[in-house]
């Protein structure tokens, strides 16, 4: 539609007159969104008086609000040289600079109108927003504070005020902001949406939801929403909510960083490491110096044991914030896993260093220099971080295995009770609504039920105290895995034994089997361990002596893998091929596990000298009797090197240098079993010299058990022990 400007009585006006008409008539068409007939006329303005600095000014914002930024900055900044001291002028100016990117100009513009007009609300809060974007935080506030100074119901710049509050760490203050502007216009989203960042922050999770969905109603295609909302569910561990709200903000906004960020912390929670580490690298695509989103996916390649990557990502983002205390500590954590243990300690050092209250490297530095046997800097590093932070659940819990592997038993076996809410076990505390006994309550006449917690090693290392507390003059139960329920039949000192999992009998008192040694106050000196107290079933003897045949070599029984699960299973298991490397010949092989890695299944195909028996171990009692039926036993630490030392058999276990801290330190004995021989790696932490012991240990049995042969003509003697 054509403009019309003046009628012919309108153009005889006299000029000033006109050019004011033409002004109000665009201004008019202007404020009602017809930028084009605004523009026709600021133009004839122009053609009639061309430094016409107003008709420039506004021309110069309708190009601005219709995206010609260039042209606005020439309309304007010609504005301003025809009036230098154009409030307006210079504050428009200051936005389209802000626009264009050229935020220090943009701010010199806005100061200029300031000192012209030091109460311009408009030009104070948009300084503020150019100052907050350069971060210069505490500026920012001063400029908001005048604003809302003079205009209490300021709604934008409360909000913006909030914002920059909350970048300062000074959440609170923040809230009051948002809860202001909020209470001024509830429907305000994007307050609604900060405020609910805020109580996330502040760990009001619920409020923070209440808002999120408030916002979300109110605008369904609110991305920012979504992603805040995801991170207030993924605290309250909400993981498939939170993935729903990450598509959808990925959905809307296919390029998100943080939506693709929170989707891979929701994965990697729900250890879905693969998608999370799809996420990240997503992210990291989007944005190749995103240190969060490398150290992250670090992490989760650490949980994939891809640990080369893992180091990798934590190099790069090192290499791009050298500060970054997160990361320094993340590849310490990776060099213990790649057994660089200096290299570990230097990484958490420099952590600490950056962050002295940094617990969680205290507490991964002091398990390291425990690894190297710096045992008095470890604990100086327990005791640093638990000064710091005393409910620490894993550095008390780490703490309580270094002092037991010292054999520091009084405080040791009261600071592993932490055990039940470290990240390293998985077993819950059970509860039930018996007392737990720790050794204060009388029993007499009592019933006690001892439970099983942890692994079949555990079970049969620990149930030995049955026994000791039916001395009290109780009633005994006690509960074991289903594949131990026939085994234990058999332990000395309980009245009923049950299958874990079946209902239980009434019982007035439990203790968790690895909390006796607390209960009974456990010394060295006290460990029970008078003798076998386990036994095989005679059966079972007969049935496997038969399918074994006449024995006409020595038997070894070997163990070389445990559980893939077990934490510290890739410094305990050993190949097949190396464990069969350190039996001298002259022996008849027999292993004693019922599972075979894939990585094995070659080697034992290829083996002639060894026999498997596999699937037809159905419980314990067939593993027992196959050890009661070895001369010596050959295992790494498993719950069959447990089981054959219940039952009194020769066994020579091999330990890493970092072993278990039942095991203690530099003995070749073991308190817990008296028939077991322990062979421990070196500071080299290679098993070299461990496969040259246990040769020369079996080539002792070798003559011993040729000599039984001789003399018994190849029957096997069920109670001879050789020590």
């Amino acid at each position: 539609m054509a403009v019309t400007s003046l009628n012919s009585f309108e153009t005889a006006l006299p000029q000033d007159q006109r050019i004011k008409k033409l002004l109000n008539a665009a201004v008019v068409h202007h404020q009602n969104s017809r930028f084009a007939e605004a523009a026709s006329l600021y133009k004839e303005v122009c053609g009639i008086e061309p430094d016409n600095h107003l008709a420039l000014q506004l021309l110069g914002v309708l190009a601005a609000q219709t995206g010609q930024m260039e042209s606005s900055l020439k309309l304007l900044s010609k504005a301003i040289s025809l009036s230098p001291n154009y409030a307006e002028a210079l504050s428009n100016r200051g936005n389209v600079l802000q626009k264009l990117g050229r935020l220090d100009e943009a701010i010199a513009d806005y100061s200029k109108a300031i000192s012209l007009k030091p109460n311009y609300i408009d030009a104070l809060y948009n300084r503020g927003i150019a100052l907050k974007e350069l971060k210069r935080f505490d500026e920012a506030v001063a400029d908001y504070n005048k604003a809302i100074a003079l205009k209490p119901d300021h709604v934008e710049a409360l909000n913006n005020r909030g914002n920059v509050m909350q970048q300062l760490g000074r959440f609170d203050e923040a809230l009051k902001d948002f809860n202001k502007a909020l209470s001024l216009k509830p429907d305000h989203v994007e307050a609604l949406n900060s405020r609910g960042f805020a109580l996330g922050i502040l760990r009001r999770f619920d409020e923070a939801l209440d808002d999120y969905d408030k916002a979300l109603t109110l605008k369904p295609e609110y991305a920012d929403a979504y992603i805040n909302r995801s991170s207030a569910l993924i605290e309250l561990k909400r993981y498939d909510e939170a993935l729903k709200d990450c598509n959808k903000a990925i959905s809307l906004k296919p390029d998100c960083i943080n939506a693709f960020y929170n989707r891979g912390i929701a994965l990697k929670d729900l250890k879905l490491f693969e998608g999370a580490i799809a996420d990240y690298s997503k992210v990291i695509s989007l944005k190749p110096d995103h240190v969060g989103a490398l150290n992250n996916r670090g992490n989760a390649l650490r949980q994939l044991r891809r640990w080369d990557e893992a180091f990798q990502d934590f190099e790069k983002a090192i290499s791009l914030r050298d500060d970054y205390s997160e990361a320094f500590n993340n590849r310490g954590v990776t060099q213990k896993d790649l057994k660089h243990y200096e290299e570990a300690v230097a990484d958490y050092s420099k952590a600490i260093s950056l962050k002295p209250d940094y617990v969680e490297a205290l507490n991964n530095r002091g398990v390291v220099l425990g690894i190297l046997r710096r045992f008095d800097e470890a604990l100086d590093d327990y005791d640093k971080a638990l000064t710091l932070k005393p409910d620490h659940i894993d550095v008390n819990f780490h703490k309580s295995l270094q002092l037991l592997r010292q054999g520091e038993f009084a405080l040791g076996w009261k600071l592993y009770e932490w055990r039940w809410k470290a990240t390293a076990l998985s077993s819950p505390l059970r509860k039930f609504e018996q007392p737990l006994w720790l050794g204060k309550e009388d029993l007499g006449g009592k019933t006690i039920l001892l439970h099983w917690e942890q692994g079949f090693g555990d079970t049969i290392q620990f149930s030995r105290y049955a026994a000791e507390v039916s001395k009290f003059g109780c009633k005994t139960i006690l509960e074991v895995q289903k594949p131990l329920f026939e085994l234990m039949k058999t332990i000395k000192g309980v009245d009923e034994v049950i299958v874990s999992g079946t209902d239980l009998p009434s019982f007035d008192f439990y203790c968790p089997l690895m909390s006796l040694p607390l209960a009974m106050g456990t010394t060295l000196e006290t460990i029970p361990s008078g003798g076998p107290y386990l036994k095989s079933a005679d059966d079972k003897l007969a049935k496997w002596s038969a399918r074994l045949g006449q024995k006409s070599k020595p038997r070894v029984g070997i163990v070389w893998s445990g559980s893939v699960g077990h934490k510290n299973d890739h410094n305990r298991s050993i190949a097949l091929e190396d464990m069969l490397s350190s039996v001298p010949d002259g022996y008849e092989l027999v292993s004693l596990q019922k599972e075979v890695r894939d990585i094995d299944l070659n080697t034992m195909v290829q083996s002639k000298q060894l026999r498997h028996f596999g699937s037809d171990l159905n419980d314990f009692t067939d593993t027992a009797a196959l050890c009661e039926l070895m001369d010596v036993i050959v295992s790494v630490d498993t719950s069959v090197a447990h089981l054959a030392g219940a039952i009194g058999k020769p066994v020579n276990l091999l330990l890493p240098y970092d072993s278990d801290f039942r095991w203690l330190l530099d003995r070749h004995d073991s308190p817990w079993y008296p028939t077991m021989k322990l062979f421990t790696q070196g500071p080299d932490m290679t098993w070299d010299s461990v496969f040259e012991k246990i040769n020369t240990d079996l080539k002792f049995y070798f003559y011993v058990s040729l000599l039984s042969l001789r003399e018994f003509g190849g029957k096997h003697l069920h109670q001879e022990k050789i020590l």
